[in-house]
């Protein structure tokens, strides 16, 4: 669809009978020798945790891919062999997305909560144990107690708001990676999808506020009756009070409450998601297509020389 200056641009997919089916941000990419290899890479690399590709309704209101998407998507690309990209690349999709497609392997795991038998978040804490459970509710009344606590979805009458956290979770995130490069495009695409994607509905952006004043705040996605915990941080001036326990309870509690299906905690088998969903985890591939036109396989060619040589 075009790009602006490298910045996040959407790539879209549309059935035979013209329906979109697809989208999926991506960005540009330079790489091998020279920089001459052209990549289209979907935000899920690095940093930008894995790909979920945005799936539009199916007649029958399904959000599911169709069986043999990916494998029409190759050929598609594979016949018009244009001079867009040299190779597409989705780091990171579920394995219950691929459909009949078979990809190069697995590359990592994403730890999941089914809210499918939970009536209540109450329920949940039922399914704690004992230690775990106590920590949450004691938390949780803790900052109830200490002034007058909310949790909040907020909306797009509200993007300011949201934004002035945005500095907030990348510095934290700066401190962590210490690298800046990526940083400065991880706040640039937070304000994009905040300011671009809140007003149409993609990003859930949720708050918790002591006496008026935000502590904790998160950025995160709702699809498809599936709630992605993508982005947080929190008031290092509160951090007595556990607030990423705090925020996650209330998250569940939306979620369960607005009838979601499943929590996903995103890419990373940190010990603390498996605390909150007991261990389950998604398996997730990566995918990639090469453009098969000459100078595509010529490119390819040449960087793939250069990286066997510096590993030499």
């Amino acid at each position: 669809m075009g790009f602006e200056g490298g910045d996040p641009v959407w790539f879209t997919a549309t059935h035979p009978d013209g329906r979109e089916v697809f989208q999926i941000l991506v960005r540009e990419k330079r790489s091998g020798v020279g920089e001459s290899v052209r990549s289209l890479i979907a935000l899920g690399e690095h940093r930008f945790d894995f790909t979920e590709p945005v799936v539009f309704p199916a007649h029958d209101g399904s959000t599911t891919l169709e069986q043999d998407f990916w494998k029409a998507l190759a050929e598609d690309l594979r016949q018009r062999q244009g001079d867009w990209f040299d190779r597409l690349e989705f780091p990171r999709v579920r394995a219950d997305t691929l459909g009949s497609y078979r990809p190069e392997g697995e590359t990592d795991v994403a730890p999941y909560l089914d809210l499918t038998r939970l009536g209540s978040i109450e329920d949940f804490m039922d399914t704690r144990k004992g230690r775990s459970r106590r920590s949450i509710r004691r938390r949780v009344k803790r900052c109830a107690e200490a002034g007058e606590f909310s949790f909040q979805v907020l909306g797009a009458d509200e993007i300011d708001r949201i934004l002035s956290w945005i500095p907030r979770i990348v510095r934290q995130k700066r401190r962590k990676f210490s690298d800046d490069q990526s940083m400065d495009r991880f706040e640039s695409f937070l304000t994009r999808l905040v300011c671009d994607g809140l007003p149409a509905g993609l990003p859930l952006c949720s708050s918790c506020s002591l006496d008026g004043r935000d502590i904790s705040w998160s950025i995160d996605f709702e699809l498809g009756g599936e709630l992605f915990l993508y982005t947080s941080d929190f008031d290092p001036d509160f951090s007595i009070y556990g607030l990423g326990n705090v925020h996650t309870y209330h998250q569940l509690d939306w979620a369960i409450s607005n009838r979601m299906r499943i929590v996903n905690f995103m890419w990373g088998d940190e010990a603390y998601k498996a605390a909150w969903t007991d261990g389950k985890v998604q398996t997730l591939h990566r995918i990639r297509f090469d453009n098969p036109s000459l100078l595509s396989r010529f490119r390819l060619f040449i960087d793939s020389a250069a990286r066997r040589a510096q590993q030499a």
